[in-house]
């Protein structure tokens, strides 16, 4: 799947209008669509699909395309994605582009300011969709897209103490609000 068939797909689930970005300081040269949902934004790679993590389905590459969503800036959001996607690159082999997959000091390596208190980004199925996982489906992969949240220390940590699941389901209960990245 190229970048103008990612940009339809993308034009077809999400009820914004996208800005599509040429790479502009990320080595790997991942190329980005944003948008603004109301009070969130939302940015997504265009082609991370493209880079492999070893996943499968049967006789198909299951790959992804990275969002987040959040009420922050766009450069934040935005750069969170492009770190997470570099992340996955960098790693294959050690780091697979699936949910429950935790990323270490995101904050960090995406260069978000310090008045943003989140720190670890996990990987979930979307939640955006009600529980469709929007997928696109061509002869040898499927492409899947794979939410970004991103964790405090305090989540981080409860998360490695106890897992993903668990934590999901704390949150879940105590109704953090994702999307708040100065939670």
């Amino acid at each position: 799947m190229d970048i103008a068939e990612v940009a339809q797909w993308y034009r077809n689930i999400i009820p914004a209008e996208i800005q599509l970005n040429a790479p502009v300081g990320n080595p790997q040269g991942f190329h980005i669509a944003t948008a603004q949902l109301a009070e969130e934004t939302l940015a997504a790679t265009l082609n991370f699909n493209a880079v492999d993590t070893g996943l499968v389905a049967g006789d198909k590459s299951v790959r992804s395309e990275l969002f987040a969503l959040a009420r922050a800036e766009m450069p934040a959001v935005a750069s969170v994605v492009l770190a997470a996607a570099d992340t996955f690159a960098q790693n294959i082999g050690t780091l697979t582009a699936q949910p429950g997959t935790m990323l270490t000091d995101l904050a960090q390596r995406a260069s978000l300011p310090e008045t943003i208190s989140v720190r670890h980004g996990l990987c979930i199925s979307p939640f955006v969709w009600q529980g469709q996982v929007p997928q696109y489906t061509e002869k040898q992969q499927l492409t899947a897209l794979l939410q970004v949240v991103m964790l405090t220390q305090e989540e981080y940590e409860y998360a490695t103490a106890y897992g993903v699941v668990e934590l999901q389901k704390e949150m879940g209960k105590a109704q953090i609000d994702l999307n708040n990245w100065s939670r």
